[in-house]
């Protein structure tokens, strides 16, 4: 309902909320064709109905404030209508929740209001004699070359006056958020830095019935970190490869309440810089969904009605777009996906085959400290690995395989990366440098590395090639890189780069040619920004990163899973923790001691459980 100001608003709101204090909203539409369905509503949570009330008489500035940021948690449902009751029709036209979302942790803390000037009194104009400038003296000019005779001379400050909100008719009140993470427009998350806070001011006038309302307030909205955990949810839009081969994620948050539909409209909108060149999508460029949107039917597939646009697709187009919907569409609970146009099946739309969250392809090798052969983990037993030479008298610091085993890498002290012959002769060089980085060998059987010696730049080698690839980035710039991994689909890298202390994570596109040959990096995005030491790096799945490291003042390192859009959180400590390797999911995780004792938490998914000992750089391959 829409209520008029003074009165009290009253909306029952669908969500998955149940908290006292809630907050608002990532940046939505609030107006279009976005449709409620079943598939918004498949994770099997009964929603929570939730009475948001707008401003009460009497309410106090702070109250308003603190109810406008209530409110805002309606703003999915009833397009903010209980939010813009907190306003004054001014604010009402001039505020826009739609531009992002502040997610922050504790509880918003106030300031004393302080009074400032009614917006009615122009500047300069006489108000009594009061003055902002201390040099001026009231009806008289001051100052060199007046001629007054009072050159020097200056009144000294009149007294603050006392502050009284009863009597108030306009005052600002400055909030203080710690924030977690922040949410963009198009609902791309970025964690934020563990000592981050951001100051709010909201200014309030009396009305005319004397209620305060906010008369100006930034754009954008505030909600509480448990309440966005309750009220949003983390959803995958997927493209393609440029070779059609696989299929890779962006992560957004979108609202429960009609998440369906705002993940489709996503996915058509297109990727971020991340993605834009890297990856290709089968939607027409101005491609949206129709008044009809993403509905179901009563046996849990969904029909998606798409604009005309789409009509300009070619059939292999129609058919990538088939499978992008597919993937998005599938975790949710969609049995299946009918794609329309005006209520028309679209013909030659049946999904491509392309692939998605690839596991390794292979167990993890590593090192068998005592006779240095190159082993494989098979459960909880070392088998070595046949044709391949034992390394004695190499100082073996890393290693890195491809899936199908036929790239096998090590790196030798922190100064060369050998290639591993399969057919027993001793192992060859593939590059030297001052200080390389751990390997890391993507899905066409290049070797990422990288080298101080080098400058700010990821290096990559091709066997059999004369020169590595250099990619420079502006990111790399005045930094060092500590750690990389290329994800399986091969379209983007994870690198860790700084010091102990101001290590960051970042996540870059792998642009390639035709031939696979990578040719650039994009602009990434960073996660893990809640941790200051990250020591290595690997992926858990197709959007997610697990890392060892620790949190400012943290005296141990620790495997922390990183998704990437998404928020950290740390897994138990293991004592002595120095490498670790991921295979796919949470339960494919090892962590390496100083010892040479592996550790993985396949048996309970929670505690970490002693696996080998006696096996030096476990590492999956990839």
């Amino acid at each position: 309902m829409t209520a008029s100001r003074g009165q009290r608003a009253r909306t029952a709101v669908v969500a998955a909320l149940a908290a006292a204090a809630l907050a608002g909203c990532v940046s939505l539409p609030t107006a279009g064709p976005v449709a409620r369905g079943a598939a918004d509503t498949v994770d099997g949570q009964d929603p929570i109905y939730l009475i948001i009330d707008g401003p009460v008489a009497g309410a106090s500035p702070e109250q308003i404030v603190r109810g406008f940021v209530t409110a805002q948690a309606a703003g999915a449902v009833d397009r903010f209508e209980t939010a813009r009751t907190f306003l004054t029709p001014a604010a009402v036209d001039a505020w826009d929740p739609r531009t992002g979302i502040t997610v922050y942790a504790g509880d918003l803390a106030f300031d004393d209001p302080r009074e400032v000037p009614s917006p009615n009194t122009a500047e300069g104009q006489d108000d009594g004699g009061a003055t902002d400038d201390p040099s001026r003296t009231s009806g008289a000019p001051t100052g060199e070359g007046t001629g007054s005779g009072t050159q020097g001379v200056t009144e000294a400050p009149s007294p603050v006056p006392t502050f009284d909100v009863a009597t108030a008719t306009r005052l600002a009140l400055t909030g203080h958020a710690r924030v977690s993470a922040s949410v963009d427009g198009a609902g791309r998350l970025t964690e934020a830095d563990p000592e981050a806070v951001q100051d709010v001011q909201v200014e309030l006038e009396r009305t005319a019935e004397g209620e305060w309302r906010i008369a100006a307030v930034p754009d954008g909205l505030l909600v509480s970190q448990p309440n966005f955990r309750a009220a949003y949810e983390a959803t995958s839009v997927y493209f393609a490869t440029t070779d059609l081969a696989f299929l890779v994620p962006e992560v957004r948050w979108f609202p429960r309440e009609n998440h369906a539909s705002y993940a489709i409209s996503s996915l058509l909108a297109g990727p971020s810089t991340l993605l834009r060149d890297v990856v290709v999508s089968g939607a027409p460029p101005g491609t949206t969904l129709s008044v009809e949107g993403v509905r179901p039917d009563e046996t849990g597939r969904v029909t998606v009605d798409l604009s005309q646009q789409v009509l300009a697709a070619d059939e292999r187009q129609r058919s990538l777009l088939a499978a992008q919907i597919d993937a998005t569409l599938r975790p949710l609970g969609v049995a299946g996906v009918d794609l329309r146009v005006g209520g028309v099946s679209l013909t030659g739309a049946s999904p491509l085959q392309l692939e998605r969250d690839l596991s390794p392809g292979g167990p993890p090798v590593g090192l068998r400290a005592e006779d240095s052969v190159l082993v494989r983990l098979e459960g909880r037993e070392l088998a070595p690995v046949e044709g391949v030479a034992p390394l004695e008298g190499v100082d073996v610091t890393g290693l890195a395989s491809s899936a199908d085993g036929t790239v096998l890498v090590a790196r030798e002290g922190t100064s060369r990366i050998l290639r591993l012959a399969t057919d027993g002769a001793p192992p060859t060089p593939l590059v030297e440098g001052k200080n390389l980085v751990v390997p890391s060998v993507d899905r066409t059987g290049r070797v990422w590395t990288a080298d101080s010696g080098h400058g700010p730049a990821l290096m990559v080698l091709t066997p059999g090639a004369d020169e590595p690839l250099l990619f420079e980035a502006p990111w790399l710039e005045d930094t060092s890189v500590v750690a990389l991994r290329v994800a399986r689909d091969g379209a983007r890298v994870a690198v860790v780069v700084g010091a102990p202390g101001a290590a960051r994570v970042f996540v870059a596109g792998v642009v390639r040619a035709e031939d696979g040959t990578p040719t650039g990096l994009t602009t990434p995005v960073s996660g893990g920004a809640s941790l200051t030491t990250v020591t290595d790096v690997d992926w858990v799945d197709e959007s997610t990163l697990v890392v060892l490291g620790a949190p400012p003042g943290g005296a141990h390192l620790a495997a922390h899973v990183v998704p990437v859009g998404g928020t950290s959180e740390a897994m138990s400590t293991v004592e002595g923790a120095v490498a670790l390797t991921a295979g796919r999911g949470r339960r494919a995780v090892y962590v390496e001691t100083s010892d040479g004792e592996v550790f993985g938490r396949g048996a309970t998914g929670t505690n970490w459980t002693p696996v080998v000992a006696g096996v030096r750089r476990l590492t999956y391959p990839g």
